[in-house]
C-alpha cells in the first residue's frame, strides 16, 4: 500500500465499523439482545470505538513524511564523497558555510524524480540561499545525461554527483525516491521526505 493512503484507509475502516455499530445500537438497547460473534461481542466493539475515539484527529490528518526517523535524530550532516559529472570528487567540506543544505537522492530513470527536478530548476530563484546536493547510484553516463538535460551546470547552488558506494541510501535508510533531507544553516537535520516533496513543503522547512 502506498504510505500516503495508509492513514486514510485506517480511518475509513474505523468509521465504517463504528457507524455500523451505532446504527444497530438502538435495536440492541430496545430488546436487550446482543448478537455474539467469533471474536467480539457488540459491547466489546463499542468499547474499542470509545477507546480509539481520541485517535481520530491523528488518523484524519494527512500523513506527513517530513518527520525525522529515529535513527537520524540528533545527527549532523554526514561526511560524504560524490563523483561529479567531470569525474572530480566533491566532499562535505566543499559545501558553502552558513547555508541550508538539501540532499536529494534520485534516479535518472524515475519519472517522479524528473518531475521534482523540473520543479526545482523552474523555481530555483526561490532557493538561491540554499545549497542543493543531488545524488544517484546509477552509472556515470546516466547521471551525466540527466545533468545535461536539466541544465544543472547553470545553477551554482546545485551539485549533482554519483554515489558509487550507496552511502546515502544506507545512511538515510530511504525507502522511496526521490528522497529529500533538509538541513539548516547549523547542518542539523530538520526534515526528511521519503518519496518526493513539493516546493511549498520544502520552503516551509527552510524558513
Amino acid at each position: 500500500m502506498n504510505p500516503k493512503n495508509c492513514n486514510q484507509t485506517i480511518l475509513s475502516d474505523f468509521l465504517t465499523a463504528c457507524s455500523g455499530l451505532l446504527l444497530y445500537l438502538p435495536a440492541l438497547m430496545a430488546d436487550g439482545r446482543e448478537p455474539s460473534g467469533p471474536f467480539f461481542t457488540m459491547r466489546h466493539l463499542l468499547f474499542i470505538c470509545l477507546l480509539a475515539a481520541p485517535l481520530l484527529p491523528v488518523l484524519s490528518a494527512p500523513l506527513t513524511r517530513d518527520s525525522i526517523p529515529a535513527h537520524l535524530q540528533g545527527l549532523p550532516l554526514p561526511d560524504f564523497k560524490l563523483e561529479l559529472p567531470d569525474g572530480s570528487a566533491f566532499y562535505t567540506d566543499n559545501l558553502p558555510k552558513n547555508k541550508p543544505v538539501v540532499i536529494i537522492l534520485f534516479s535518472p530513470d524515475c519519472d517522479h524524480c524528473r518531475e521534482q527536478t523540473r520543479e526545482l530548476v523552474d523555481q530555483i530563484h526561490r532557493l538561491r540561499q540554499v545549497q542543493l546536493v543531488m545524488a544517484t547510484v546509477l552509472p556515470h553516463d546516466k547521471m551525466k545525461a540527466f545533468y545535461q538535460e536539466f541544465g544543472i551546470g547553470k545553477h551554482r547552488n546545485i551539485v549533482m554527483g554519483r554515489d558509487p558506494l550507496f552511502f546515502f541510501s544506507r545512511y538515510f535508510q530511504s525507502h522511496y525516491i526521490p528522497f529529500t533531507a533538509v538541513y539548516n544553516k547549523k547542518r542539523e537535520l530538520v526534515a526528511t521526505f521519503d518519496g518526493g516533496v513539493k516546493m511549498e513543503q520544502l520552503l516551509g522547512q527552510l524558513q
